[in-house]
């Protein structure tokens, strides 16, 4: 709960899993902002592993 709002929270790994089984569950293409966004996990991830 933040501020009496219910969310759910996933972590970079289920997020970036997500963004690469995307294509194979819906049959759509990635958009350029998906690449992005699998650009930008992988970022998170490899920084966690640095420290």
């Amino acid at each position: 709960m933040v501020d009496g709002i219910s969310i759910n929270v996933l972590n970079p790994y289920q997020l970036l899993e997500e963004k690469r089984v995307y294509e194979q569950g819906t049959g759509r293409k990635l958009r350029p902002k998906d690449h992005k966004s699998i650009e930008i996990l992988q970022q998170i991830i490899n920084e966690e592993y640095k420290s």
